[in-house]
This record gives C-alpha cells, structure tokens and sequence, in this order.
C-alpha cells in the first residue's frame, strides 16, 4: 500500500512487506548474476575445447584417408606408396606412424596410420589424435587385420 504526500514523495505504510528487502540480502541479486556470467564463460571455454578436440580428430580422420589414397595411387603406378603416403600425411600437418602394403600391383591394400595433434592442448587430457585408413582393390577380410599378413611394413615418425 503506497500513499502519496503532497511533495511526490513515496513511503510505505507500517505492515506492508511487499517491496521491502531484508538486511542480510542486499546485493544479492549482484552476486548471482556475476555466478551466472561466470559459468557462463567457464562453459562456453569447455565448448571451444571440444570443438577444437573435434575438429583435430577430423582433420586426423581427412589425413590419414588422403595419406591412403596417395599410396594406394602411387603403389598403382609402380612408385613407392609408403614414402608418398609420408608426404601426403606431412603436408596434411599429421605424421604417418604406420604403412602397409599388402597384395600385387593389380589387387592391394595400402593401410596407414597418422598420428595428429590435438589443439587446443589441454594439460592433463590426451594430446594426440590417431586415425586408421584403408585405400586400394583387394577386398579386406573382415574375419582377419589387414596389417595380419603384410609383406611390407614401414614403421617410425617422419
């Protein structure tokens, strides 16, 4: 209940409580909004992480799938499908830890393993993204690994 004096000024009559704050709860609405905004930013930060995390998986994923189709490429035209898978992975900013070829000239299977850092680095998470990829003719057995009987096997960073 408000009454008006004749100066425009406003008072509360004695028994009204609506409006009224007590002692120990002003600022608070300060306090809540400034947690609000806090957590606010400490999840958009975490977003940002995992999408980076995301995003270098991803580009693990397009490296080590370019790295095999430039093998299986070269092993096709008679050149060296491991050294030229290296350089693929190389300009694809991932080092090629594994390469295997399997078959012939006609009927292969070049399988390469890229390893990618993870960014943004995070202390105390994993840093590297690893990423497999098949290319070539031969029809993969799915009882048995295709890096089970490989007759080339070149292994190590670049």
């Amino acid at each position: 209940m408000i009454a008006r004096w004749s100066a425009g000024r406003t008072f509360r009559r004695a028994g009204s409580s609506r409006g009224q704050c007590g002692v120990g709860e002003r600022g608070a609405g300060t306090a809540l909004t400034a947690t609000l905004l806090l957590c606010l930013c400490a999840a958009m930060v975490v977003g940002v992480w995992i999408a980076g995390w995301v995003d270098s998986i991803h580009r693990a994923r397009s490296a080590a799938d370019l790295a095999a189709l430039a093998g299986a490429q070269a092993h096709a035209k008679d050149g060296e499908a491991c050294a030229t898978a290296r350089s693929a992975a190389s300009r694809n900013g991932a080092a090629l830890e594994s390469c295997n070829v399997q078959g012939g000239r006609r009927d292969f299977l070049v399988t390469v393993e890229v390893r990618l850092e993870l960014r943004p680095v995070v202390g105390g998470v994993r840093r590297q993204a690893v990423e497999k990829a098949v290319a070539g003719s031969l029809q993969r057995d799915s009882s048995a690994s295709p890096q089970a009987a490989t007759p080339k096997t070149v292994t190590g960073r670049s």
